[in-house]
């Protein structure tokens, strides 16, 4: 099956239904290295109307911003979590390596090291007064007090929202500051200009941890479509997504949700191998097309069916391959038991014959 250009509509048969009613539209260009822009271009054709009328530049756009929107409510702990260990431990990574750069002096090459970018931005790329600053910070809360300040943090951190750990982050690191022997001995207009750099030391940080770990994690920021990725747009869109191999034209449930909801609008799409994807819809009299459908929809029930009996052949096919492993493994024990009672045989074997020979001696 070869890829439709821009807004061509042909008609294409899969056992979803009856031959010449599905028909596919190419939401966008083929480009392999941006399968994702293709993914979200066929959603939104599906669910915006207005979104069909764009130009192929203006979709793409709208499918980038998406995206950022998405990342951007991550970050904010709308509905959806952020890998926690992953942002936890780049913090500590990234601090670390600050307090690394101010006990040895050597700025010079803060641009060549992606945490670096951490220390450029904080310090103003190596600014002699941002650097005195957070190097008498670091001698006031040591690297090993501020771990102790990240397990409180962790116990309290119970909204797995970004803003919320850093405003935490902030309270408990001020309140370790406002404790040290320090704060009482210098005068409030420094202890307030401290307690500003504190807060912009934290700010910087967790941001800059987000980013680094959003840029390691291929589900936010690559042009990937990943399981993770799948989920959070059906549930951004409020859409059951609906695969169709371009190959076997079987129907497939892409994401970790296994069961179509019936809140939920249902899209299907049409895949080449997770390279590109093209949007399906049911072609109506007067040549209109219908691209979204609900859960009593004809169509949507016989991909609930076809996804039922596919199910159930995979289970039955699973529960043979156990049984022969089964066989096998039952197999195996009883040569090694055969093995072990003959070597057992001929050891007593062999021992009753040196007592007779003693005997006949």
């Amino acid at each position: 099956m070869e890829h439709l250009i821009f807004n061509k509509t042909c008609v294409c048969d899969s056992p979803i239904s009856a031959k010449d009613v599905i028909v596919r539209t190419g939401s966008s260009q083929f480009n392999d290295k941006e399968p994702f822009i293709s993914f979200v271009n066929a959603l939104l054709h599906a669910n915006y109307k207005k979104f069909s009328g764009l130009g192929e530049a203006e979709r793409n756009e709208q499918s980038r911003k998406l995206r950022e929107t998405i990342i951007k409510r991550v970050k904010n702990g709308e509905k959806f979590k952020l890998k926690i260990s992953s942002f936890l431990q780049t913090i500590q990574e990234v601090l670390t390596k600050l307090y690394e750069y101010l006990n040895s002096n050597d700025l010079t090459n803060l641009k060549c090291d992606s945490n670096k970018k951490f220390c450029a931005r904080l310090l103003n790329n190596g600014e002699h007064g941002k650097i005195e600053i957070f190097t008498i910070l670091s001698e006031i809360i040591s690297i090993s007090n501020f771990r102790k300040i990240f397990r409180i943090v962790e116990t309290k951190w119970t909204s797995h929202c970004i803003n919320d750990y850093t405003k935490l982050l902030q309270k408990e690191t001020i309140r370790f500051f406002m404790y040290q022997d320090i704060f009482e001995e210098i005068e409030k207009e420094k202890a307030d200009f401290f307690v500003k750099n504190i807060i912009n030391l934290i700010n910087v940080l967790c941001q800059i941890s987000f980013e680094k770990v959003c840029k390691d994690d291929k589900n936010f920021i690559s042009n990937d479509v990943m399981t993770d990725k799948i989920d959070i747009l059906s549930e951004y869109l409020e859409n059951n997504i609906v695969l169709i191999d371009s190959e076997n034209r079987q129907p497939f449930l892409p994401g970790t949700i296994k069961e179509l909801s019936s809140s939920h609008k249902t899209v299907i799409l049409l895949s080449f191998d997770f390279k590109h994807f093209e949007i399906v819809g049911k072609l109506l009299p007067d040549k209109r097309i219908q691209r979204t459908f609900l859960t009593n929809d004809d169509i949507v029930q016989n991909i609930m069916f076809i996804l039922s009996e596919n199910t159930k052949k995979k289970i039955e096919n699973d529960v043979e391959k156990d049984k022969e492993k089964e066989d096998e493994t039952k197999k195996e024990d009883e040569e090694t038991f055969d093995a072990n009672d003959i070597k057992e045989n001929l050891h007593y074997n062999s021992d009753e014959e040196e007592m007779i020979n003693i005997l006949g001696e």
